[in-house]
């Protein structure tokens, strides 16, 4: 047997770490507002119609292939929207999301300051016909 094979694992053993690898949980929450520019505010669950003018204001998304970036709708069907045209908030979002990005890095064992950065609004075909999902 390889001597990586047998090292390796005790290697892995000896780390020490502050936290987990990932970290889960359930809270309840206040479901946040989100405003679209050209759309208005999102209802949930998504409404078929919505979700259609969800998508005349967004661009194609990208994905990666390797270490490119490229447009194929062959591969990804989803749309994406410009933060800058988005605001979330509502009934104590701001401290809502402090909390959960608290709870995260402590979960983790980051003890470096941490935020939350809205990187865009996705738009997804849902499996069943009519429907859409959003995630950002």
């Amino acid at each position: 047997m390889s001597s990586i094979v047998t090292a390796l694992p005790d290697c892995l053993r000896s780390v020490e770490r502050p936290g987990d690898f990932c970290v889960g949980g359930l809270r309840e929450i206040f479901t946040p507002t989100i405003d679209v520019e050209g759309v208005g505010r999102i209802a949930f669950p998504l409404p078929e119609a919505q979700a259609e003018r969800l998508v005349a204001v967004a661009e194609a998304a990208p994905h990666g292939r390797g270490e490119e970036t490229v447009l194929d709708r062959d591969v990804r069907r989803t749309w994406q929207i410009d933060p800058r045209r988005i605001q979330i908030g509502g009934r104590s979002w701001e401290t809502t999301l402090a909390e959960l990005v608290t709870d995260a890095a402590r979960g983790l064992g980051v003890e470096e300051p941490v935020a939350a950065e809205f990187y865009k609004l996705l738009v997804l075909p849902a499996f069943a016909a009519g429907a859409a999902v959003i995630a950002s």
